[in-house]
């Protein structure tokens, strides 16, 4: 094999041929090939089905010609993937098709986009039995065909609470420390009640990689938002951990605030810090000991759930997911009997999912 490359020394262009062995090649890019095959794993995971399930395997792009990539994909797969279509045309013929659907022109074939991450805000809820404001978990989820409108409820923080700061990640980590902070803004002007005000946060994600954002007060109606551009784009590891570590300051600067989070003095609210849409504690809750085991037991059958959720059939993620949502927002308000009822269904799921 023959490879040519275009090699610069010294601020100089030199022109460098080399003979390489089939072999050698193929250990040179195998490891590329390699985090190909995961992502192969990962997206049929996803989408609810195993390799049994795929009536056949189409090669797309110029880099299929290896040898190497079909073998590989034979062996996991176990089917032979078929090369009939050109590669190079099918990915031109597939952007085109893309194309016209963009331009608004009826076509018979269809491509679908989806979103390649998740999205949704930071809230506070529990980590470690403590109040943690950078819990985290997406409203738009990977793999959500585009283009995308979700909704979910959050609620503030403390007493007579007015303004709320929407901290929006992309990521699928429980912990937003962990996620890549993509966008931020402030509500303020919210309606100083005693009890949790309900703010509906609303997602749009577009085939061009716009993530527009809202949080709306359902009391009022007072509403607030951002359009975020890019949102589709990859971070390299330099922003992550540039945006992890802003997020590690500003966690730290407001960790010494959680403890007076929920006090009331007489009539008037405590100072509190009032920057995160997060979930407030309801008032009604089990005795200390009964509770602590009973959610204590609810978390170990999420970690459960979440154990077996890829292999799961797409209905009963969609289930499984619901009902996780459900008892943490049910632990995190310390609400008894939502939580029971919850318990009871992810239960009946997964005697179902698992064969016991």
């Amino acid at each position: 094999m023959r490879e040519e490359a275009l090699v610069v020394h010294e601020g100089k262009p030199l022109h460098l041929e080399v003979e390489i062995t089939r072999e050698e090649y193929e250990n040179l890019i195998r490891h590329l090939v390699e985090s190909t095959l995961e992502s192969v794993s990962k997206a049929l995971a996803d989408a609810g089905k195993k390799p049994s399930d795929l009536d056949a395997i189409f090669l797309v792009g110029g880099s299929t010609r290896t040898p190497l990539v079909s073998r590989l994909l034979e062996e996991r797969t176990g089917l032979a993937p078929r090369q009939e279509v050109h590669p190079d045309l099918c990915v031109a013929l597939g952007a085109g098709v893309l194309a016209s659907r963009l331009a608004g022109h009826e076509i018979d074939r269809v491509l679908v986009d989806v979103s390649p991450y998740s999205f949704g805000p930071s809230y506070l809820g529990e980590k470690e039995e403590v109040p943690y404001p950078y819990c985290y978990r997406p409203i738009i989820r990977r793999n959500t065909p585009l283009p995308v409108t979700r909704a979910e409820t959050y609620y503030t923080a403390a007493p007579y609470q007015t303004d709320v700061e929407v901290e929006i990640f992309q990521g699928e980590d429980p912990d937003a420390l962990k996620n890549a902070r993509i966008g931020t803004f402030r509500v303020e002007g919210l309606t100083p009640t005693p009890e949790p005000s309900d703010v509906v946060v609303r997602m749009s994600l577009d085939v061009d990689g716009i993530l527009g954002v809202t949080a709306t007060e359902k009391r009022t109606g007072l509403s607030k938002g951002i359009k975020i551009t890019g949102a589709l784009r990859p971070r390299s590891e330099k922003e992550l951990e540039a945006a992890r570590e802003k997020l590690r300051s500003l966690y730290t600067a407001r960790a010494e605030d959680l403890e007076g989070m929920f006090s009331v003095v007489g009539d008037e609210p405590k100072e509190v810090p009032q920057d995160h849409v997060e979930i407030a504690p309801a008032p009604a809750a089990a005795p200390g000991l009964e509770w602590d085991r009973v959610s204590g037991d609810a978390q170990r059958l999420v970690e459960r759930s979440h154990r077996v959720l890829e292999g799961m059939h797409e209905e009963d993620r969609e289930d499984a997911l619901g009902l996780t949502e459900r008892i943490a927002i049910a632990i995190s308000r310390r609400d008894p009997e939502t939580l029971s009822k919850a318990v009871d269904q992810l239960k009946e799921l997964l005697f179902f999912v698992e064969g016991k």
